[in-house]
């Protein structure tokens, strides 16, 4: 199917999508290098009845890591970089736990024995500081103190956006300029990209922004202003035109940017992806995530998050010929960290099943009650084996007897501040038990709205009520 083709097919798949996933807005872009096509939905800001619109920016997130790759790719294929040295060649950087020399080729997958990590915030403007987190010997993650370094270099994977924040120190140090500086000359410019910034670097703050929201069942609250303490891995602000555009230089020769054989070397399988030692179905080139290797799917890009408003993804497929990037402006506060259910994945993996072959989707015109009698149906004869027909008297009597029960608690803006207050000073587990049971029925409060907003004890993150 042709990038026209697809686009027209997202279009109401994209809005299906939306109102499924209770997300306000989104935008996805498709390219093959020469075609492109741009679909946008729902709202970029709900107060002010803004619709989405593909021009809108938003906080990429975990996107800045290709940017990171890139640029390494850039200083090897020039031979300014030697990835397989020792670290210290550029940085006073060492792992104090030992192990292989550290190499920034350990720190671009995640093997330089840092500790599983997500981010360094702040509330405000981002700002970078990871050389000087690295000498930090504990760092606060999910309210818990934990160290740095916890394995010696070379031993486990762990995600590190810290770790991705010293590879970019490492372009700054060799390159003379600040890293959003490197980026705006080597790598915007000649990728064409008009739209695309760091925190404090060159266009910082131009142009129009999504609104991100926090998701607490069908109520969408605006995320405050997050910074990161490593703001290279993680602060690109881009629009998904920019970003999908950078990623056409991915699809064969390296366009404008990188020459065959250093993009080879980029996308080379170097480590299986894990998560908490788990593997999660990809493996990471220089710092680049790939999906179905040695497959026609075969992929190279990033999934990418900024808390607690935006999901994205940016993803190129050499062998379909396709780039594409989607990003919405919902996160889920059941959870943490899960991208399978957001806009764009959904979005985006549709639209390279479109461009594999697969044949287009449509709802078909099927109810949710015919849906919920398709999964009571499957629950009770695929799962617990029943092999007997509900009778049509008792089928009746479970129809007659279906109820809507309540509308939803009217929300209260008051409420929602008064229970942010109330839980700044704790900032530990101990800290937030205490907290919840200080007050009588406190506890029992936050077990039914996690009930109410569908979460599954085992099931998320929600660190609020696995402390309870």
């Amino acid at each position: 199917m042709d990038i026209a083709e697809i686009g027209a097919e997202l279009q109401g798949y994209a809005e299906d999508i939306r109102l499924a996933t209770g997300t306000p807005g989104g935008v996805i872009g498709i390219s093959d290098g020469s075609e492109t096509a741009e679909v946008a939905c729902g709202w970029g800001d709900l107060a002010r009845r803004e619709p989405m619109t593909a021009g809108l920016a938003f906080p990429g997130g975990s996107l800045s890591k290709i940017y990171i790759s890139l640029a390494v790719a850039l200083l090897v294929e020039r031979g300014t970089l030697d990835v397989d040295a020792p670290l210290t060649k550029y940085i006073e950087v060492a792992n104090p736990l030992g192990g292989d020399p550290l190499t920034v080729a350990h720190l671009l997958t995640h093997r330089a024995g840092l500790a599983l990590d997500t981010y360094d915030a702040v509330i405000g403007t981002s700002q970078d500081e990871a050389t000087a987190l690295v000498q930090e010997l504990y760092g606060p993650e999910y309210g818990q103190v934990r160290q740095r370094w916890v394995a010696p270099a070379g031993e486990v994977f762990a995600y590190s956006s810290l770790g991705m924040a010293l590879v970019a120190a490492v372009v700054e140090r060799l390159a003379g300029v600040p890293f959003a500086t490197f980026v705006a000359d080597e790598i915007a410019a000649p990728a064409g990209l008009a739209a695309t910034s760091w925190p404090g670097g060159p266009g910082w703050g131009r142009g129009g922004r999504m609104t991100g929201y926090m998701g607490f069942g069908d109520q969408a609250v605006p995320t405050p202003v997050i910074g990161s303490r490593c703001a290279s891995s993680t602060g690109v602000v881009t629009t998904v035109g920019d970003q999908n555009r950078l990623m056409t230089h991915l699809l064969g020769g390296g366009g404008a940017l990188l020459g065959p054989e250093t993009l080879r070397w980029l996308t080379a399988s170097r480590v299986e992806y894990t998560f908490q030692g788990r593997p999660v179905g990809m493996h990471l080139g220089a710092g680049v995530q790939l999906r179905d290797v040695g497959t026609r799917e075969f992929a190279v890009g990033h999934n990418a998050a900024y808390p607690f408003g935006w999901w994205s993804v940016s993803w190129t497929y050499p062998g379909l010929g396709l780039a594409v990037t989607a990003a919405g402006n919902r996160w889920d506060m059941r959870q943490y960290m899960e991208i399978e259910p957001t806009w764009a994945w959904q979005v985006a993996r549709e639209a390279a099943r479109l461009r594999a072959g697969g044949a287009p989707r449509h709802p078909g015109g099927r109810s949710r009650s015919y849906v919920a009698g398709m999964v009571t149906g499957g629950r009770l004869h695929g799962l617990l084996g029943v092999g007997q027909r509900i009778g049509e008297e008792e089928l009746t009597g479970m129809i007659a007897g279906t109820r809507r029960v309540g509308r939803g608690e009217p929300w209260t803006g008051e409420d929602f501040a008064d229970g942010l207050r109330a839980m700044e000073s704790a900032r530990t587990p101990d800290e937030i038990r205490a907290r919840i049971a200080a007050e009588d029925g406190l506890a029992a409060a936050v077990d039914l709205t996690a009930l109410a907003w569908g979460e599954r004890r085992g099931g998320s993150m929600m660190v609020i009520r696995d402390f309870a």
